[in-house]
């Protein structure tokens, strides 16, 4: 990291980029008209501000209701009717939730191919090679794309856009709560074909929303890739990287602080190692990139609520009185019930008390409450495997039908409501760390970034899961995820998974310790251009 930070110290320093990059205007005045006409975009555009949201979070609304509702109980249709086997059931779960978190298509083409997905699964014509989904490429782009319909520079645009956020985490919320009760019960108690079916509606209503809104739509013109200041700033450190820094650290001299381009209205600040925004975007995404790879593993205990604890509840007693059973899909609702409760006290009451202490306005940092989600996730699988070891040991006692254990399904509370937890602290944590840590022009690429954290989690269990099942067992003995849940060694595997959080946890901490946030954005008011004098700049 040292040689590196030298490189972009040196691209800082002699940023005099090839023909294909900007080059210093040629005189003040000729800026002045350029950088007023950025201003006056930015100031004279119309945001579709509150007219807008219906049809932005109404198309969310059913994309996931659509996207979720066959997620929650896929791994029981593909057991039940389709007969696979829970290894290649996971692995079909796997490998469709990655396709859908780290698919990228544009806001307006998600929806009919998920619709694509959900006709398909309507017809039980699901093959492993054609699987996917592009719901994800709706996520990231729906959240900046919703605070681009308020003005961030007024104080009713604010509220606006704290508005959207507090709106779109509850619908988000809700329509998880209700197709992990709502929409399992249709599927598993009435019909399949017509639980699919309403996915299927719903999804078509998520077209029809978004495009009726079309008219109230604030469009924010592209200004170009984001990722190409970053090309130029990498070709810069390389081409400069023999350029040798001054033995006492101290550099006196010009640095070109070039304009923004689009609409963008902070900049962020110059710091003590280089200068320019571009060398500055490129800090952050260097500082984020750890934290990113930690968040994959981090991830992978979420993932097997889907699949495995789906299992779990599967060969367990889920009777609540002697009529109704509690699908085995809707067992997730605990997690979101728990972070429904913990959410408030720890926003009322608990941030409060602490930021008494630490002098922090969120209580804690950032990676603070990552760091805490960790510490769930491992505890979340520490407990599912004692769960497993009690429950398999109660089913070869009794030797009951089909090798159910006569032990209530509520027994996989405990681990469900630590993984609530993870996700109040990890999962929402992340969200706001990627929001909060990119360059202003880049939230999108920071919320596709998080989507691709899902993505990698998932393509990582699939690999763990194919590796445990061929590597374990032998000698007459089953693998430890072998069909037969009684037979194998599932706890196993969910300790495997919890070593995996510990060494996990250590690498996080490690990056954590030395990360530096980014600092507060400075609005643009001086719209002349300025070029920067640093003096003792320490490399």
């Amino acid at each position: 990291m040292a040689l590196e930070g030298k490189r972009l110290y040196c691209s800082a320093k002699c940023f005099h980029m090839p023909s294909w990059s900007s080059s210093k205007p040629s005189s003040q005045q000729e800026q002045r008209e350029k950088d007023d006409k950025v201003l006056s975009v930015a100031t004279k555009r119309k945001p579709g501000g509150r007219r807008a949201m219906p049809f932005i979070l109404g198309n969310e609304m059913f994309e996931r209701l659509a996207t979720f509702g066959l997620l929650a109980n896929f791994t029981v249709y593909l057991v039940e009717k389709l007969h696979m086997d829970q290894v290649s059931a996971s692995n079909m779960v796997y490998i469709w939730s990655g396709n859908g978190d780290g698919d990228f298509d544009g806001l307006d083409t998600g929806s009919p191919s998920s619709t694509v997905h959900k006709t398909a699964a309507r017809l039980r014509s699901m093959h492993r090679s054609h699987q996917s989904s592009t719901g994800a490429g709706v996520r990231p782009c729906s959240i900046p794309f919703g605070v681009d319909q308020f003005d961030p520079t007024t104080d009713e645009g604010k509220r606006g856009i704290n508005s959207f956020f507090y709106w779109y985490y509850t619908s988000f919320t809700v329509v998880l709560l209700f197709t992990q009760t709502a929409v399992v019960y249709i599927q598993d108690s009435v019909s399949w074909v017509l639980g699919f079916g309403f996915l299927t509606v719903c999804m078509f209503f998520s077209i029809i929303l978004f495009f009726i809104g079309t008219k109230f739509y604030v469009r924010v013109e592209p200004d170009g890739s984001p990722f190409s200041g970053i090309v130029q700033v990498l070709v810069a450190a390389y081409r400069k990287r023999r350029i040798e820094l001054p033995a006492d650290g101290v550099f006196d001299g010009l640095f070109y602080d070039p304009p923004l381009k689009g609409v963008v209205m902070t900049k962020l600040p110059l710091t003590d190692q280089f200068s320019i925004q571009q060398v500055e975007e490129v800090k952050c995404i260097v500082r984020i990139i750890p934290i990113w790879a930690a968040g994959i593993i981090s991830l992978t205990a979420i993932t097997q609520q889907g699949t495995f604890t789906v299992y779990q509840a599967m060969k367990m007693d889920r009777h609540l009185g002697p009529k109704f059973q509690i699908p085995a899909g809707s067992m997730g609702v605990i997690s979101l019930i728990t972070i429904g409760l913990w959410l408030p006290f720890y926003d009322r009451i608990l941030v409060p008390a602490l930021r008494k202490i630490t002098k922090h306005d969120g209580g804690i940092t950032l990676l603070q409450r990552i760091g805490i989600g960790i510490v769930f996730s491992i505890l979340a699988m520490v407990v599912a495997g004692l769960t497993e070891r009690v429950r398999r040991a109660s089913a070869i006692k009794h030797h009951l039908p089909d090798g159910v254990a006569p032990m209530s399904v509520m027994w996989l509370a405990p681990q469900l409501i630590l993984m609530g937890f993870f996700e109040a602290f990890n999962v929402l944590g992340q969200i706001e760390f990627f929001n909060r840590q990119f360059p202003e022009h880049m939230t999108s690429v920071g919320n596709a970034l998080f989507s691709c954290s899902f993505a990698g989690a998932n393509y990582l269990s699939s690999l763990l899961v194919n590796v445990v099942h061929h590597v374990t067992g032998g000698h007459g003995r089953p693998d430890w995820l072998t069909n037969d849940l009684n037979a194998g060694r599932l706890e196993y595997f969910f300790f495997l998974i919890a070593g995996m959080g510990v060494l996990n946890l250590i690498y996080f901490s490690y990056f954590a310790h030395g990360y530096r946030y980014k600092g507060t954005a400075v609005p643009i008011q001086d719209n002349s251009h300025v070029d920067v004098e640093f003096r003792s700049i320490k490399a």
